[in-house]
């Protein structure tokens, strides 16, 4: 499990070092992908065997020691790798099937994706791919140490509120809009537009 939390915490540092560093001419762009690329590939190599591992477990093929994350229901943590089910039984519950249920991940798929095609200097994500096996589909990315606290800008309640609370935040959401033609939102109770929800990338 160590080494395991130290490979992929390393990659994580490369792909955050990567998603800072300015573009200015052609050659550091082709080399900031190329870093990009390179750490998701060896991410994946890295969570694909463990996320397998995992699902085998889940069906009483395997086991693996695995720390499931408090108030989440079906995601586990190995060596700082958080592995999310996607048809857990309350997402089946908000979403109506299990088929949608492996449908929001590739959403979210697509809006990670779409983030980072959109070149925001200083607009991180975290490595995360999304892992099919057995027929399961489950959500794997390095594990953020986030609370409700953390959330300086967006929802965190599935848009009943609003959080605005950092103005170099938002003035990145604003960029990455432009960048991907989404217009701003209007918010109940505020005078100017929100930047788009990051689902709406995958829109």
């Amino acid at each position: 499990e160590h080494e395991v939390w130290v490979a992929t915490q390393g990659l994580h540092h490369q792909l955050q070092g990567a998603l800072a560093m300015a573009v200015d001419t052609p050659q550091k762009a082709l080399q900031r992908w190329e870093v990009i690329g390179n750490a998701f590939a060896a991410f994946r190599d890295a969570v694909v065997p463990l996320a397998a591992r995992l699902t085998q477990q889940r069906c009483r093929c395997a086991t693996i020691k695995l720390a499931p994350v408090p108030g989440q229901e079906d995601v586990f943590l190995y060596g700082g790798v958080s592995f999310r089910f996607a048809t857990s039984a309350d997402t089946i519950r908000r979403v109506g099937s299990r088929e949608n249920a492996a449908k929001v991940l590739s959403h979210e798929c697509r809006a990670v994706s779409a983030v980072l095609g959109a070149g925001v200097l200083r607009l991180h994500v975290p490595l995360c791919m999304k892992v099919r096996y057995l027929g399961h589909t489950l959500w794997v990315s390095t594990h953020l140490q986030l609370t409700p606290d953390c959330l300086v800008y967006g929802s965190g309640d599935g848009g009943q509120t609003f959080v605005r609370n950092s103005k170099p935040m938002e003035a990145l959401m604003m960029r990455l809009c432009e960048a991907l033609n989404l217009k701003g939102q209007p918010i109940a109770g505020q005078t100017t537009p929100a930047a788009a929800p990051p689902q709406d990338a995958a829109s």
